[in-house]
């Protein structure tokens, strides 16, 4: 009797040996597959913050054209609390008056701001008016004292685009044979300001780090540089 309990103790033990070790080595399998995860997951992210890439834009013209008559039919329907004027188009209206005398002769949106009643409002000089008013809604913009795509512009002028200035130059120049004030406006904007633009590149930045404060996992931002615009 004592002889055969010995054998099912012994049987028992080695049962719960094979148990323990079956178990040991399934706990060590998930250790290693969740480390595995867990290194895979970082790499995941860089690759996937990497690859979030923000190419430069593209602004063609009548994409714009379109973008602003949104907006301004988007602010007409939210009416302001003064004047009856739209949201967006009152702040900026009223801003934008208060220098009027900067205005250029016979415009009402070349200069600083606008004095514009409504968008389709142009000056004598049209021509020289839908220039400066295409420019003037450019989507981007750093403006004064302002800090915008890891830039600070601390000039005196808002910094556009290189490429809406691009287009700003085209336009004063087609229309230049026709008005004097167009060819002035370009002369003072790009040469006697001496206006710079900005373009976009990317750049390399940290987006987690560690405890000892070394960088985990890198990303690339769009950051504004300027650049040096040639003689109207």
């Amino acid at each position: 009797m004592t002889k055969h309990r010995r054998y099912a103790r012994r049987n028992l033990d080695l049962a719960d040996d094979k148990r323990s070790a079956v178990l040991d080595g399934s706990h060590k399998t998930k250790l290693k597959a969740m480390s595995h995860i867990h290194s895979n997951k970082h790499t995941f992210g860089a690759k996937r913050i990497d690859s979030g890439n923000i190419s430069s834009p593209s602004l063609p013209s009548q994409r714009m054209r379109t973008h602003i008559n949104e907006s301004l039919a988007a602010g007409a329907r939210h009416q302001g609390r003064k004047g009856g004027e739209s949201t967006t188009y009152g702040r900026r209206r009223r801003r934008r008056q208060l220098n009027p005398v900067l205005m250029y002769p016979g415009t009402k949106w070349c200069g600083n701001g606008n004095t514009a009643e409504a968008f389709d409002d142009l000056g004598s000089e049209a021509e020289a008016d839908y220039c400066c008013r295409e420019h003037d809604y450019c989507p981007f913009t750093i403006e004064s004292f302002t800090r915008r795509f890891n830039l600070f512009n601390y000039r005196l002028h808002t910094l556009s685009h290189c490429q809406c200035d691009r287009r700003f130059r085209n336009c004063l120049k087609k229309v230049s044979s026709n008005s004097s004030i167009t060819h002035l406006i370009g002369r003072i904007y790009f040469d006697f300001l001496g206006s710079r633009c900005f373009v976009f590149t990317k750049e390399k930045y940290c987006v987690e780090r560690s405890w000892w404060g070394k960088c985990r996992t890198y990303g690339t931002q769009l950051t504004a540089k300027i650049k040096l615009q040639e003689c109207y």
